[in-house]
């Protein structure tokens, strides 16, 4: 028995809703249809469960978690296929998925917007504005063509480095810091100090480089999201460390930049794609508007 793109969507679904009911009304069929779809999915894979039905909420075996990976990057590829033919026929072929952190979002992908939608008007864009820790999935699900963002060495992924930015402190105006044209870590010691949380890509290259060099970090406030450091230390509520270039123009008001030394510490920045995924038309020019913002950074 083959496998259909239809018992993929129906394991899918159901897997996300955790219900049958829930799954067999999103898909416009009855419970006893989507029933019968996992049936011949789970024949179709060999009898393997996929799914544990033994208590009131549905949930993934083993196996039904590898399948719905792979179900996923299927059903993905598929729609992506269905609507670039729809785009050929309607003479607006195109769409392009980015992942990126909320940081970069709001940062540098305006200006790459805007140049990408000065030759694709009518093309359509989707931003997956997520958290770091969430790029790399995001783009090896399928669910976004590629991804900007810090990403540590994948043997599934393609990696281009863009630039590279210096781990700073961002401080109040009225600080006594700000007029530093730069700071040792050394003399953090004492300073009530924000960082990213240890979850985040950026802090284990932080923390590895500085218990290299003897220096135990421990932050006072740890955050997720760059926009809570920026706005703690805008209240004096502690000192933000903090990949600079990322800071958007808006959110710098009120705030000094001072980067940090000795050491010196680098965060890359890389565009990112899952190997072997064939990019659209669109997908493509984007890729180069983004290589060609960042020449000679």
């Amino acid at each position: 028995m083959r496998v259909t793109l239809r018992q993929l969507e129906a394991f899918a679904t159901v897997a996300k809703l955790s219900s049958v009911t829930a799954a067999a009304e999103r898909m416009g069929l009855s419970q006893p249809a989507v029933s019968s779809l996992l049936r011949e999915l789970e024949r179709a894979c060999g009898d393997i469960p996929l799914l544990d039905r033994s208590k009131r909420v549905i949930r993934l075996t083993e196996a039904g978690r590898e399948t719905l990976r792979r179900a996923e990057l299927i059903l993905g590829e598929t729609a992506t296929l269905i609507e670039e033919l729809r785009g050929l026929q309607e003479g607006h072929v195109g769409s392009v998925s980015l992942a990126c952190t909320a940081a970069v979002a709001s940062s540098i992908l305006p200006k790459m917007l805007r140049q990408f939608r000065a030759h694709y008007p009518r093309w359509r864009f989707v931003i997956h504005d997520i958290l770091p820790q969430d790029l790399v999935d995001t783009v090896l699900n399928g669910s976004a063509d590629f991804g900007i963002g810090t990403v540590a060495s994948h043997p599934d992924l393609d990696s281009v480095r863009l630039s590279s930015d210096v781990v700073s402190l961002v401080v109040p105006a009225q600080s006594a810091l700000a007029d530093r044209k730069s700071l040792r870590w050394d003399e953090l010691v004492g300073l009530p100090t924000i960082a990213m949380r240890k979850s985040n890509v950026v802090r284990p290259i932080l923390d590895g480089i500085l218990a290299a060099h003897g220096t135990d970090f421990q932050p006072l406030i740890e955050v997720s999201l760059l926009s809570t450091a920026l706005a703690l230390a805008s209240e004096g509520q502690g000192y933000a460390i903090l990949p600079a270039f990322l800071i958007p123009e808006q959110l710098r008001a009120g705030l000094s930049v001072v980067p940090l030394t000795d050491p010196i510490i680098e965060r890359p920045l890389s565009l990112f794609s899952r190997k072997g995924r064939v990019l659209s038309p669109a997908a493509e020019r984007f890729h180069e508007i983004v290589s060609k913002t960042f020449e000679g950074s």
